[in-house]
């Protein structure tokens, strides 16, 4: 009872002592804002003051600057890398106001309109728990100083297993990540060029990271990768990746909570069994993965590090177990009670029990007002098409409002790359505080482009919800939003809590990080805003040099593409044709009493003869089913479309097969109405046959119309990636060949915007690379490129490469 009674006064001392701290700390920061008096005027200097949180990131004598190779060897010497911050979290258990409607009935978190993250705070956490069984092989981070991020990519593979969005067999690029964090590429919509995160010493692979700034990283789509596409088996300094690779991802970020690990260690807990592993850092006295220290012990696999609080070394945390036995760590220097993390190391499965070691609950990593856990909660890439952004950089800055106070940035819809409609379909922020209320309204056609308010709000009634950590959330959009090339739209978002205190967003800015790191924010006028509370004006944070991380994700919307030279002709009915059954024939069933040759040219009847004299005109009544075009096609699907017959029992749809040379009956439409037909999981860039014939039921027996023309057209290709450099006044472009392209069209103008003109046809498949020359210096360009197949004497195109700007030397 006694060394228990001293542990909880040690713990209440420590706790008592953070308060005061981080009291102080909000007191100093609130006082040189001044944002609640209103005495002091909105467009005074100190009304656009930041709660900087400058992670200055101590000089780790680990972090070797040198370049080293990868090697699997046992006793590699380790390199951590990881950059300590002194980012200090608040507790969510600071106060729960912004949930108590929500958690107060099942119905107001099911609300149509309310997205809402809740504590998962009923029920008893198990006194053991790991997710180790579920997870992927353990990396290695070899002698490279990457771990922040191995780590970040283990939560995030850790996220997909538990969503069931992916298997053990997940591999995530870790050099993708490490390399464009320091390579700033801008994004493919062209909305952060001129952002950059800039290293000011030593090199990528070895100065070292953290998971704050790596959040925002993630947050832009810079990651995750699939490992194949970025080998870590070939990092080196000398050999740098291509830019193309920068967003070519196959799974976004969707939200990242922050959460105190002193304070909220049971909410530590239950993120780890709902996303699987965390991310964290601790600090290590380790240089091999098979060695005694003075920490580890390497027969029971256990640490504890009771000195001064430091960190130089990201892990994954995978479970833990609160009767892990003190006994279990070195005779010398063991902790006072039983209790570990389970972690996930980076340095292969040799070290530890198979990659795995355990940490000391009273590890002093987890003991410090800045002691963090991190939630990567990642989806499949294809969730959505287009990321609308102006915060490029991974800087941390905090800015305040009022209660009710709100942020909002404008954008211009450009993301179709064949300049149709886009759905907005959810948008996101970044908030420096717990438990915030949130109301999201959308707004188009401005009448004044200082007030993003001053338009048509889209959203019958704002979406509203509430957060309970510090970090980035994504909100999906129930209600549909359209939105057309070319058109300015607002998102707006109002932050509050119930006890009307001051509330911290998360902003994007230019600063330099200590002496090792340097931001830059190219904000500009009318991107992005705020208003200090509900009766303020709006102030554009541009004067600032402040970008709000407000982000927009839309998903294209498909066009009507041309059809084939048979059908070219064709005038598309306007009448709207009905939703297709879901009666759906899947066996190959070949045409009972009709040739089944590939002869496209062929026009296919049938003779019934019926025992019924009043039925024998009725093949008469069917006729050849006419007006077969596409109505789009992707790279995996084609729609078919033709028009209706009255007095039809229904349609039969063939696609030519290859292999066995004759047409394949792939779908009967048992409605008049339904003349439409969508063939999914296609092949990009191959062409496809098809045609259909009506049919009525006479005495239970099928009478069949006339075939229609046979429809010949294709998928589209795999959009080209299009890579583009200056040199001698010239443009010098270069592409991946396109699977079935026929040739390519090259486009340029002189903003990004619009303007575009065809530069350049190019009909030979094994050309792929282009150079424009007698373009002036030090003006920039816009390029843009795109594949097309000629189907029947018709070009089908492939999506637009992204937008690619070039400034001329």
């Amino acid at each position: 009872m006694k060394m228990k009674e001293k542990i909880q006064k040690l713990n209440q001392y420590k706790k008592m002592i953070a308060f005061i701290l981080i009291t102080l700390f909000l007191v100093n920061q609130i006082s040189k804002v001044v944002y609640a008096n209103e005495a002091i005027s909105e467009e005074s200097t100190n009304c656009n003051e930041s709660l900087q949180e400058v992670i200055e990131g101590e000089e780790s004598s680990d972090v070797n600057e040198t370049e080293t190779e990868i090697t699997e060897e046992d006793d590699t010497i380790r390199v951590m890398g990881y950059r300590e911050d002194d980012l200090i979290i608040p507790s969510i258990s600071e106060t729960y106001e912004a949930n108590t409607s929500a958690k107060s009935s099942q119905d107001a978190v099911k609300a149509a309109n309310t997205y809402t993250y809740v504590l998962n705070n009923s029920g008893d956490l198990p006194a053991s728990y790991s997710s180790k069984d579920s997870l992927p092989p353990v990396r290695n981070q070899g002698s490279f100083g990457i771990c922040w991020s191995f780590a970040a990519l283990g939560a995030a593979e850790a996220s997909m297993i538990s969503k069931g969005l992916a298997d053990k067999t997940i591999d995530l690029s870790e050099l993708q990540l490490a390399y464009f964090f320091y390579h700033s590429a801008a994004d493919p919509l062209g909305n952060t060029t001129g952002d950059k995160t800039q290293l000011l010493q030593g090199d990528y692979l070895n100065i070292g990271g953290n998971s704050v700034f790596t959040t925002f990283t993630l947050a832009g789509w810079v990651g995750a990768a699939k490992e194949e596409k970025a080998p870590y088996e070939t990092a080196s300094v000398s050999n740098p990746l291509n830019d193309s690779l920068a967003f070519d991802d196959d799974y976004h970020l969707q939200n990242a909570y922050w959460i105190n690990m002193e304070s909220d260690t049971q909410e530590v807990k239950r993120m780890i069994m709902q996303y699987g592993a965390v991310a964290s850092a601790f600090y290590t006295d380790q240089t091999t993965t098979d060695e005694y220290t003075e920490y580890y012990n390497k027969d029971t696999f256990s640490y504890y590090y009771n000195g001064a609080y430091q960190t130089n070394h990201a892990i994954t945390i995978a479970g833990w177990d609160d009767d892990y036995s003190s006994e279990n760590f070195n005779l010398k220097n063991q902790p006072l009670g039983n209790g570990a993390w389970l972690v996930r190391n980076s340095w292969g499965n040799s070290m530890g029990d198979d990659g795995y070691f355990w940490i000391s609950y009273e590890d002093t990593a987890f003991h410090s007002s800045s002691s963090k856990a991190f939630v990567f909660d990642f989806e499949e890439a294809s969730l959505y098409d287009n990321n609308y952004q102006y915060d490029g950089t991974s800087g941390v800055n905090g800015y305040a409002l009022n209660s009710s106070g709100s942020i909002a940035n404008i954008f211009t819809a450009s993301g179709n790359p064949e300049g149709e409609e886009e759905e907005l379909s959810a948008v996101s922020f970044a908030l420096f505080d717990v438990n915030v209320d949130y109301s999201i309204q959308i707004y188009n056609q401005l009448t004044d482009p200082t007030n993003p308010t001053s338009a048509t709000a889209l959203l019958a009634s704002p979406k509203t919800g509430s957060t309970t950590y510090v970090g980035y959330y994504t909100i999906p959009l129930e209600e549909s939003v359209i939105l057309k090339e070319g058109e300015k739209f607002a998102v707006v978002v109002t932050l509050s809590k119930s006890n009307n205190s001051t509330t911290y967003f998360f902003g994007d800015s230019t600063y330099q990080n200590g002496n090792w790191i340097k931001f830059t924010n190219a904000t500009q006028e009318g991107q992005s805003f705020r208003k200090m509370s509900a009766d303020s004006s709006w102030i554009d944070m541009n004067s600032s040099g402040v970008t709000a991380r407000i982000k927009a994700f839309t998903k294209n919307l498909e066009p009507v593409a041309a059809v084939s030279k048979e059908n070219e002709n064709i005038e598309e009915t306007k009448e709207e044709t009905k939703e297709e059954t879901k009666e759906e024939t899947k066996v190959e069933t070949q045409q009972e009493t009709q040739d089944n040759t590939g002869n496209d040219s062929e026009t296919i009847t049938e003779a019934v003869q019926y025992d019924m004299t009043d039925n024998s005109n009725m093949a008469e009544e069917i006729k050849k089913t006419t007006g077969l075009i596409v109505k789009y096609q992707s790279t995996s699907k084609i729609k078919i479309w033709w028009m209706k017959q009255n007095g039809v029992s229904g349609y039969e749809i063939y696609r030519y097969d290859s292999d066995k040379k004759k047409y394949i009956k792939v779908k009967i439409n048992t409605k008049s109405y339904c003349t439409t037909f969508t063939d999914k999981g296609k092949k990009s860039g191959t062409v496809y046959k098809y045609k259909v014939r009506a049919f009525t039921k006479v005495n239970g027996k099928k009478v069949y119309g006339e075939f229609s023309t046979v429809l010949t057209t294709a998928t589209k290709m795999q959009r080209p990636i299009l890579v583009i450099y200056s040199l001698n006044k010239q443009a010098r472009l270069s592409w991946g060949k396109v699977r079935g392209a026929t040739g390519y069209e090259i486009f340029m103008s002189t903003k990004k915007s619009g303007g575009y003109k065809k530069l350049k046809t190019i009909s030979k498949t094994n050309i792929i690379k282009y150079t424009k020359s007698k373009l002036q210096k030090g003006k920039t360009y816009y390029f843009k490129l795109r594949a097309y197949k000629v189907v029947k004497g018709i070009k089908i195109y492939s999506s637009y490469s992204s937008t690619k700007a070039v400034k001329i030397h």
